[in-house]
């Protein structure tokens, strides 16, 4: 009497296995094209014709002393006053209540 440990195997490959390993390496021959190998489109955008003279903007040369002499200056008003100091914490914050 025979005993039979393993019954044997029939390698076949079936259509759906071959399509799967298909798909997988398209996948990664894709991502690799993509990731390495694609320059990437980058955008391109003209300037506004609002924002053309900055650069005339850029080139004023402020003085802080003369604006602070300026009539225009010293003609406005402060409608917020300062907030006023005051004491805030303990003298020690590491001691107990």
């Amino acid at each position: 009497m025979a005993i039979i440990l393993e019954e044997e195997q029939q390698n076949s490959v079936g259509i759906v296995t071959v399509l799967v390993w298909a798909v997988i390496v398209g996948v990664v021959v894709a991502a690799t094209y993509y990731l390495f190998f694609k320059n990437p489109d980058f955008a391109s955008f003209s300037t506004p014709e609002n924002f053309r003279h900055t650069e005339a903007l850029a080139k004023v040369d402020l003085d802080p002393e003369r604006l602070m002499r300026s009539a225009a200056f010293l003609e406005l008003k402060p409608y917020i006053s300062l907030p006023q100091p005051t004491k805030m914490g303990r003298a020690n914050p590491l001691l107990g209540f």
